[in-house]
């Protein structure tokens, strides 16, 4: 995370050193499977897929919004894309 940010139980705080905070590890699994049938003038693609299979909670960093005089700041993390399953069907001519 960009900036001079530290974290302890209580939460998040400033500190005199930059970039010394972290994100959790990035993970995500895609899967997708395609089938294709032909036939005489035509060609019928079936398709299927799946995003962050896992559902792993990514996350990133949306800025922190306030500042406290003791040196306490808060801010947000945004999840980043739950799972999302989707299909499609191409029919070439």
């Amino acid at each position: 995370m960009p900036g001079f940010y530290g974290r302890d139980a209580a939460g998040f705080f400033l500190i005199t050193r930059r970039n010394q905070l972290r994100l959790p590890f990035y993970n995500r699994l895609d899967i997708r499977l395609s089938k294709a049938f032909l036939f005489k003038k035509t060609k019928l693609t079936l398709t299927g897929e799946v995003l962050n299979l896992l559902n792993r909670e990514n996350v990133r960093y949306a800025g922190f919004d306030f500042y406290f005089s003791n040196g306490r700041v808060q801010g947000q993390f945004d999840r980043l894309l739950p799972i999302v399953p989707s299909a499609g069907v191409v029919i070439d001519f």
